[in-house]
């Protein structure tokens, strides 16, 4: 069936660019033979939508493949309209057969994605990948009153106000001479601060990896809503601690510079831990997000000042990933694999961060930017040590916050 494309129209923009054709007497163009009409889509038809269009320019300029690019613009899009002809996309919505667009040109999509929401409601479905889903009917109907609002449970109103962002507690977890660097105020808050922009940007850079996954991987996972929620969720984290982040960049914006390319080293760190085989991101998964419940332990129970703005933005997003544990684990505990496939992915976990853990934890960086501006201060007594010596590994073998992760990887035996 034909469709009528409007090319005044975002959504219907969105479905040209993202399947990189568009239909003209019946038949289906490649998008890429008419360069006027994709320089027409992208300067006029997107102007008022300057986040997707942002997205879309960096996506095609980095040559990403058609899901990566519908994961970038959903999780940048503020347009909760637009935003539901992209969910309408992500489940292979296939253009060429679809019924031509009614007055709501979100109005497809909506119904589509509500079709696949009742489906996932009432009958998740095995796949290769995994078993016995009917577990998850329960786990799918839940009452989402763990969910935060990102504008009214986080106190933004007091993002001024002073306070340190991580405890000593924190940074001795990881074996750095706190009491050194707490000599030098100045150098105090630096490492604070780089260590903020640190985690906003980690939690950003595997949520993505994270989203990627659940949206190309729906149909093997069952489509549960507990993936959809798991989605959702994701998305709002990312644009909350993106929020944080560009607040910290405001305070510091002569360090801009200076942080650009630790950010990005960052990013392609913490990217690294995704995966689309589904035990291992999943597990990948539990732990991370086992991390972040990890870091809001340690500030709530500081005697320290902590920030209160950060410290809500902790607080709230740990009460949605404790769920998202419950949704791994579930996921862990119904996939074919053997018990000593998710030991063996455990153990690789351990294997990459020991190989690397300054970098993926954000001391190499933090590291870096003290040796440029203040070259005195050393942040290890020694060299670095082993993630193996480290009391936050003892914590990841002892501690009841890892209690979940542990158990689905096997890695008390």
């Amino acid at each position: 069936m034909c469709v009528a494309y409007d090319i005044r129209d975002p959504a219907d923009i969105l479905t040209i660019l993202l399947d990189g054709c568009f239909q003209t007497a019946g038949s289906l163009v490649p998008l890429d033979a008419h360069p006027r009409v994709l320089s027409h889509i992208e300067s006029l038809a997107l102007k008022p939508e300057e986040p997707v269009r942002e997205a879309w320019c960096h996506a095609r300029a980095r040559s990403l493949d058609k899901h990566q690019i519908i994961a970038d613009l959903t999780i940048r899009s503020v347009d909760h309209r637009l935003l539901g002809t992209i969910r309408g996309l992500q489940f292979q919505r296939v253009i060429s057969t679809s019924p031509p667009m009614e007055s709501d040109p979100t109005a497809n999509s909506q119904s589509f994605v509500a079709d696949m929401n009742a489906g996932r409601e009432d009958n998740p479905t095995d796949s290769a990948e995994y078993g016995d889903l009917s577990n998850f009917h329960k786990l799918d109907n839940r009452s989402l009153k763990y969910c935060f609002d990102e504008e009214r449970d986080i106190c933004w109103d007091r993002l001024n106000e002073t306070g340190l962002f991580f405890s000593d507690e924190y940074f001795r977890k990881w074996g750095v001479d706190i009491d050194l660097v707490n000599a030098n105020p100045r150098a105090r808050d630096l490492l604070d601060w780089w260590m903020v922009l640190f985690t906003c940007d980690s939690i950003d850079a595997f949520e993505v990896a994270l989203i990627y996954f659940l949206h190309t991987q729906q149909a093997e996972m069952g489509n549960t809503k507990s993936a959809m929620y798991l989605i959702e969720e994701e998305e709002k984290h990312i644009r909350v601690f993106r929020r944080f982040g560009k607040h910290l960049l405001q305070l510091r914006p002569e360090l801009a510079n200076d942080v650009r390319e630790l950010r990005e080293g960052t990013k392609s760190a913490i990217r690294a831990f995704g995966s689309n085989k589904h035990p291992k991101m999943l597990m990948n998964a539990l732990f991370i997000e086992t991390m972040t419940i990890y870091i809001y332990r340690i500030l709530n129970r500081s005697g320290e000042k902590i920030q209160p703005t950060w410290l809500s933005l902790h607080a709230t997003h740990a009460r949605e990933e404790s769920q998202h544990l419950i949704t791994d684990a579930a996921y862990l505990k119904a996939h074919r694999s053997s018990l000593e496939t998710h030991a063996q992915n455990a153990r690789d976990l351990f294997k990459q961060l020991d190989a690397d853990w300054p970098h993926i934890c954000g001391l190499d960086g933090a590291v870096k930017l003290m040796e440029k501006q203040f070259p005195s201060i050393k942040m290890f007594r020694k060299d670095i040590p082993s993630l193996y010596t480290l009391p936050f590994f003892d914590d990841v073998m002892k501690d009841a916050c890892f209690r979940l992760f542990r158990e689905m990887g096997h890695i008390f035996a």
